[in-house]
């Protein structure tokens, strides 16, 4: 029997505590955005302690979504291959370790390695929940639990603001890593002690270094460039990246077992065209709160928690909304609901 006869006839482990299982991962998917808005509100405190330069507090921001935004794909694959709660709970670890680095960090490169290692332990949770979701619980608990999980993570966006306000406020910056980073370990270490079975997808997926690396070099080198965007290195390097993604996108339509469905895009406009639309609307959701929070503090003088406060009225809103869009989607046409909320 080949190896991956085998691989095929392995039988996946059963559910066991089902409860606590779903309990972790909702833990996780709570913390994991909760972090990353409590330690944007904290910038001006991490600043005005370390001494950050423009460039860096610019980087603070962008090297969390960047780490992300490059593992995220890598995580789905290494999902599939070595099974979907290794691969969260290794996530958990991570963003744990970072979480500790941060809260510890007396110079630029320590908040910076904090930063991006948070967006590659994000990238393994959010690449691992959600399959683990929607095979956890029972058939019919399914669509629940999956409302049940996208409620959590909405609510971690919206007490992150308010929960770093009233720690920066009260016992200090350092503080909005210590605490989630505490809580990230001491959740990894239940996963991975007392939960034992496991979920795998597709395990004949193959993760190819040169797929990650195209990737992930595109990625880096357009983020870079947004510094010198003025100067003929930035855009040289602008170009580059522009190519490299390009070459990318080409080199994964030729492919069987792509890192990227490109043929998604090219072969489906509503998928491409709903793609578009949430990459300009987490445009908008992603940049408003560190330039806001920049704003607030520094400009019109405003404390952390008061900030966190205003901060949150977005999120607040989206989960107040979210739960209607069922509701509009039976009774109006798809398109109208997106750009009417485009609109907005």
């Amino acid at each position: 029997m080949s190896e991956i006869t085998q691989i095929r006839a392995e039988p996946q482990a059963a559910i066991t505590r089902v409860a606590l299982s779903l309990f972790v991962i909702l833990a996780g998917s709570f913390i994991a955005p909760l972090l990353m808005h409590s330690s944007t509100l904290a910038i001006p405190a991490i600043a005005a302690e370390l001494r950050l330069t423009a460039e860096t507090l610019s980087w603070f921001t962008l090297i969390n979504i960047l780490g992300n935004a490059c593992m995220v794909l890598p995580a789905g694959k290494l999902a599939d291959i070595y099974g979907r709660k290794r691969i969260f709970c290794i996530g958990l670890l991570i963003a744990g370790i970072a979480c500790m680095i941060g809260g510890s960090a007396q110079n630029d490169w320590m908040i910076l390695l904090c930063r991006v290692l948070q967006g590659v332990g994000g990238a393994f949770i959010f690449g691992a929940s959600i399959a683990l979701v929607s095979s956890i619980p029972p058939a019919d608990q399914k669509a629940r639990v999956m409302g049940i999980y996208i409620a959590v993570c909405y609510l971690g966006i919206v007490a992150g603001p308010l929960f770093g306000g009233v720690v920066i406020d009260t016992i200090g910056w350092r503080w909005t890593f210590y605490i989630p980073g505490v809580v990230l370990l001491s959740i990894a270490m239940i996963g991975i002690g007392l939960l034992h079975w496991e979920r795998f997808g597709d395990r004949e997926t193959r993760l190819r270094l040169i797929d990650t690396m195209l990737y992930m070099g595109a990625l880096t080198t357009i983020a870079m460039s947004v510094f010198n965007t003025n100067e003929l290195r930035g855009q040289l390097m602008l170009l580059g990246g522009a190519l490299l993604f390009a070459a990318f996108c080409r080199y994964q339509a030729m492919r069987r077992d792509p890192l990227l469905q490109v043929t998604l895009f090219l072969n489906n406009p509503v998928y491409t065209t709903l793609s578009v639309s949430h990459f300009l609307t987490y445009c908008a959701v992603f940049s408003l709160p560190f330039t806001l929070t920049l704003y607030l503090q520094y400009i019109q003088g405003i404390n952390a928690r008061t900030t966190g406060l205003i901060l949150i009225s977005q999120a607040v809103f989206t989960a107040l909304t979210a739960p209607a869009n069922g509701w509009l989607a039976l009774r109006f046409r798809t398109r109208t609901i997106l750009w009417t909320g485009m609109s907005l």
